[in-house]
């Protein structure tokens, strides 16, 4: 069912794995070498078909991505976000975090979108341009939550008061 909700791949297969708890994550593998592996993930009808109100932009200035990374040859990750009347990826609605190449285990990412004029009404939908380009195929990063947080004190909340790789 997750899975419905990927779209636009370039370079990036997308799977839907579970893990001991039974809880889902999105799977993205890099398929070749190249630049710029990314996937489309539709948020408004993700949030919609699990019965979630809107997110609005202009009360959430934080994104938190919980992430794991194995075998990724760059550790910057670029996020462009849909919000508004924008349904796709434009160069003014991105920002970059970076995370930790050398932790296999789940880590948190912060975006801190308080400082786009255009992160405004309901959230549609990001892209995940998990590297800015890929050694070789199966480069994979797992998403397993996004969180939205309204300030620095909600956003060290949601994530256990753990640090960021920044």
């Amino acid at each position: 069912e997750l899975a419905k909700y990927f779209g636009g791949a370039n370079m990036t297969t997308v799977t839907i794995e579970t893990d001991e708890d039974g809880e889902q994550y999105a799977a993205l593998s890099t398929t070749s070498a190249g630049t710029d592996p990314f996937v489309d993930f539709s948020f408004k009808k993700f949030a919609k078909a699990a019965g979630m109100d809107n997110v609005k932009a202009d009360d959430y200035k934080y994104v938190v991505l919980k992430i794991r990374s194995v075998g990724c040859s760059s550790g910057t990750f670029e996020l462009f976000f849909y919000s508004g009347k924008v349904s796709s990826a434009t160069g003014g609605m991105m920002t970059t975090s970076s995370f930790d190449l050398s932790e296999e285990g789940w880590q948190y990412i912060l975006f801190d979108l308080s400082a786009f004029d255009a992160w405004t009404g309901n959230v549609n939908g990001f892209r995940f341009d998990y590297q800015l380009s890929a050694a070789g195929a199966g480069e994979s990063m797992y998403i397993s939550h996004i969180y939205f947080a309204k300030d620095d004190a909600e956003m060290r909340k949601v994530t256990g008061g753990l640090g960021f790789p920044m």
